[in-house]
C-alpha cells in the first residue's frame, strides 16, 4: 500500500495550525457520515510532522463506482465551509472516489 505524507509548514503561523485541525476534523466526521474520505493521520517522519493518508493515483472521472456518494459530500463540503472547493479534489484509487484537501474549510480563513 502506497501513503501520502503531507509534511506541516515549519511556520508559527496560526493557519498553519487550523489547517490540521481542519483536516483531520473533516476526515473524522466524514467517516462518521460514512462519506468517501480518507482516513487522515497526524505522525511525525523524519523529523517532520505531518499528516499521513493513502495515496490516491488518478483524478476521479464519471466512471467511478461511488459517483452518489461523491454528490452526497457536496452537500458535507458546504456545510464545513470548504472554500477550496474544486473539481481536482476528487480522486480515486481502484474506481472509487474520494473527497481530499480540507485545510481551507471550518475557518474559511
Amino acid at each position: 500500500m502506497l501513503v501520502y505524507f503531507k509534511p506541516v509548514k515549519n511556520e508559527k503561523n496560526i493557519h498553519i495550525a487550523l489547517e490540521i485541525v481542519s483536516e483531520l476534523f473533516a476526515s473524522k466526521i466524514a467517516k462518521i457520515l460514512n462519506l468517501p474520505i480518507l482516513d487522515v493521520t497526524l505522525t511525525k517522519f523524519k523529523n517532520s510532522m505531518g499528516l499521513l493518508m493513502d495515496y490516491l493515483p488518478e483524478k476521479a472521472d464519471q466512471r467511478i463506482s461511488n459517483i452518489a456518494e461523491i454528490r452526497k459530500s457536496l452537500a458535507f463540503e458546504e456545510w464545513i465551509l470548504n472554500i477550496d472547493l474544486k473539481e481536482e479534489h476528487v480522486l480515486a484509487k481502484e474506481n472509487k472516489g474520494y473527497i481530499i484537501d480540507h485545510g481551507h474549510a471550518i475557518s474559511a480563513w
